[in-house]
């Protein structure tokens, strides 16, 4: 799971780093916005990157291999899990409608 981990933050960064921009709470927040992190987390890992002294002439590959010798920035990203969404489809055909149960009618 470290490889996963290490290669999802490594293209995050990538991403970043490659429009000059610097590693942040702003700018990791839109990276990040399908996953359960809150802004302390995301400090947390931006501070954690900035310590690693990256830079926009390294390779993703070279970051990935930075970022997965830093065991505690690997243990944050690997405790985030992901939002799930519950998408609930109904199909409805004929007359009435499509509640399944007690309906309550007002008069």
């Amino acid at each position: 799971m470290d490889f996963v981990a290490a290669s999802f933050l490594s293209g995050v960064i990538y991403d970043i780093m490659k429009t000059g921009a610097q590693v942040g709470l702003e700018t990791l927040k839109p990276k990040f916005m399908d996953w359960l992190v809150d802004d302390d987390q995301l400090n947390t890992i931006a501070k954690k990157v900035d310590d690693l002294s990256l830079n926009d002439e390294m390779s993703e590959k070279a970051i990935e291999r930075k970022i997965s010798e830093d065991r505690t920035l690997v243990s944050l990203i690997e405790n985030l899990q992901p939002r799930s969404t519950t998408t609930i489809n109904q199909n409805h055909n004929g007359t009435g409608d499509n509640v399944g149960r007690d309906k309550v009618v007002r008069s």
